[in-house]
């Protein structure tokens, strides 16, 4: 028999039932737990309960969410979002908490997604049987690290839906399928050398802020010149993905290569033509462009970029274990080789410490500059 119960710590009236299994199961009512709310919450618990003993329970559901909605609203509309619409709503409300590239990510597989169930099924009625067949569709033509970032995209909106009282469960809370993943590494003060010997004046450049600023390729290919703090002698700027406000002291290493490049207006780029790619083809050509530097340097083979798929399941993008970000990684780890503290050297780099609460983190300028003039020194 379907009761009701209050949680100390929900406002909620909470059903408790059996089912088919003769399992107890617990569910939100979503009605507030009030004398006046106790019999719609009671035919809720009782509807709970008769779902949950269904072969079906989401084709039940569908049956008396109508009637069960009118009974406790009059007025309501019990209409339930196909995939599409609950998409497009979805991300018109949370679209602006993401940062732009990763959105476009989000975008990406929303879109494929209701290209593959289609656009007439509603939210209610995506099955397990549905994740696991898009993720194996994603599989074919991609890695098994993209795979799984397509499902945990997936499983964020549909927990959504759940809160949003559209589901019951959700049908992309999947296991990661196990895949060949490449650790990514972090260059040694060699191999930054012979990047550094090869690398045109604009790379040479960039790499010398990723080295000395620890920041991500994109925010460094935009970054321009009303972001330089000549008065103070620090780099200013909001990262891309994070939208973290960040304010690095520059080195003595960093400042005085900075002195040596062309001064632009407040609104020029620092490294023009990377800015001018990012811009116009994003930040993936950019970064092939310095595959090229590391192909040059000896650090990585050269291998056409467009290559014919050998097979079922072989990925098209080559996993590299050394990237631009791998400066990040080494600016983390010489800092902390230089007998730097774990919080500063996040503070740096602008990782979100795992032990240290952030907010009692205020690093002092001249400490963190001190910091960076440990890191090695190249010619």
């Amino acid at each position: 028999m379907a009761y009701l119960r209050k949680l100390p710590k929900s406002p909620f009236w909470i059903a408790g039932f059996t089912d088919r299994d003769g399992r107890r199961t617990n569910r939100t009512t979503r009605l507030l737990a009030t004398h006046a709310n106790r019999p719609k919450a009671q035919r809720i618990a009782e509807a709970f309960e008769q779902a949950y003993r269904q072969k079906d329970a989401v084709a039940f559901l569908r049956e008396q969410f109508s009637t069960l909605a009118r009974q406790i609203d009059p007025e309501s509309v019990a209409t339930v979002p196909t995939v599409k619409e609950y998409f497009d709503q979805w991300r018109e409300a949370h679209g602006g908490e993401l940062a732009p590239r990763t959105l476009v990510s989000y975008d990406l597989r929303l879109r494929q997604f209701v290209d593959h169930v289609g656009e007439e099924l509603t939210v209610d009625c995506v099955k397990p049987s549905h994740a696991l067949a898009f993720r194996a569709k994603i599989k074919r033509s991609a890695s098994a690290a993209t795979a799984n970032n397509a499902v945990k995209i997936l499983s964020a909106v549909f927990n959504c839906a759940m809160k949003d009282g559209i589901r019951l469960g959700n049908p992309f809370d999947l296991k990661s399928l196990r895949g060949d993943a490449v650790k990514k590494e972090a260059f040694t003060v060699e191999q930054v050398q012979r990047l550094l010997r090869v690398a045109d004046p604009e790379w040479r450049s960039m790499i010398t802020f990723g080295i000395f600023t620890g920041q991500r390729l994109g925010d460094i290919a935009m970054m321009t010149w009303a972001q330089i703090d000549f008065d103070k002698r620090e780099i200013r700027f909001q990262t891309e993905k994070t939208r973290r406000r960040m304010s690095i002291p520059a080195s003595d290493a960093l400042w005085a290569h900075i002195l040596t490049l062309n001064r632009g207006t407040p609104t020029a780029p620092l490294h023009p033509r990377a800015c001018e790619t990012r811009e116009r083809f994003g930040i993936g050509l950019v970064s092939r462009d310095f595959t090229r530097v590391m192909v040059d340097a000896g650090l990585r083979k050269a291998r056409p970029f467009k290559r014919k798929r050998e097979k079922e399941g072989d990925v098209s993008r080559e996993v590299n274990p050394l990237t631009f970000h791998s400066l990040r990684h080494s600016a983390a780890s010489w800092l902390r080789d230089a007998g730097v503290s774990e919080s500063l050297a996040m503070e740096i780099v602008g990782h979100d410490s795992v032990s240290v609460d952030r907010a009692y983190v205020h690093s002092d300028a001249k400490l963190m500059r001190e910091a960076l003039n440990r890191l090695p020194r190249f010619a």
